[in-house]
């Protein structure tokens, strides 16, 4: 669920000549939509917000436990927060605001404005638990948002756990493994997954052995009766093989606009940023709005 992008975070951009391959005789994919004007996006991965604090003012109030996707567009919907008070919490991801704890260094830290009553009167959140619409209701109502109505989901578009992601084995094209995903690298300033990566080790051997970033519209997840996250993708291994591959060494690169765009352009896929606004605020400590508020 995405709110749509307010006409100020736009300013157009145009997009250059694409650095990875394409394949020669197919049709090429469209230029990405124009991008929120900024060199870099907030993106950092779960195992590094699953150690986040979050407080209220200077108390803290719990850590990140895990973190609520929607399967249909990757947003972030809710996370899992281990509530100082004793058994794990669910919160509305736009009630926590995640930021870095210093200009330019990569700790990070997290705050809420709820109360201490409030945060009692959020609904219990065992791991792995699935987040039917009733526990959406009662997280949204105890958090003081607006009621939304939310209709039954379809396999496709039950609300999923990062954590249950993390790890799961992916089918390519003609049904076979390609992969594994290792990690999710998630865009906290837009409230998205920015991209997943797959690692071929055992799974697709004209890709290698190698990690490659992929968009979360590039998979398609259905969870089964028991809870268990299937993903699949159209993607061939030979297409795979010629996907821009991801190093953790080199975050900054890709967190950055210009990267990522050229992600998404190889995949043609919508990229998530076109259609949403900031969640949860990547405002750092020494950063102010333009009102002079902090």
């Amino acid at each position: 669920m995405r709110a749509t992008i307010t006409t100020l975070c736009l300013a157009a951009c145009t997009l250059g000549s694409v650095g990875f391959a394409q394949e020669k005789g197919t049709e090429q994919p469209q230029a990405a939509k124009p991008v929120a004007q900024q060199e870099h996006f907030e993106v950092h991965s779960l195992a590094k917000l699953r150690a986040v604090e979050i407080k209220n003012g200077d108390k803290a109030v719990g850590k990140i436990e895990d973190l609520i996707l929607d399967p249909a567009d990757g947003s972030i919907d809710f996370v899992v927060l281990s509530h100082a008070g004793g058994e794990a919490r669910l919160l509305p991801w736009q009630s926590v605001r995640i930021q870095r704890k210093e200009m330019g260094k990569d700790d990070l830290t997290g705050s809420t404005q709820l109360t201490e009553e409030k945060l009692s009167k959020a609904p219990t959140c065992k791991p792995g638990q699935r987040i039917d619409v009733e526990l959406e209701r009662r997280a949204r109502e105890a958090a003081g948002m607006p009621e939304e109505r939310v209709e039954p989901r379809s396999a496709g578009s039950i609300l999923c756990c990062a954590q249950k992601v993390k790890g799961s084995a992916v089918k390519g094209a003609t049904d076979e493994s390609i992969g594994k995903l290792d990690e999710l690298l998630l865009d906290v300033g837009n409230g998205a997954v920015a991209f997943v990566v797959l690692n071929t080790s055992g799974g697709a051997p004209a890709a290698g052995d190698k990690s490659y970033a992929l968009p979360w519209a590039t998979l398609q997840f259905t969870t089964d009766a028991n809870d268990k996250v299937a993903v699949a993708s159209k993607l061939t291994k030979e297409r795979l093989a010629k996907a821009p591959e991801y190093d953790a060494k080199d975050a900054k690169k890709m967190s950055s606009a210009a990267w990522l765009r050229e992600l998404y352009t190889f995949h043609s896929v919508e990229p998530y940023w076109s259609n949403t606004q900031p969640a949860s605020s990547p405002r750092g400590p020494e950063e102010k709005r333009k009102d002079g508020k902090p």
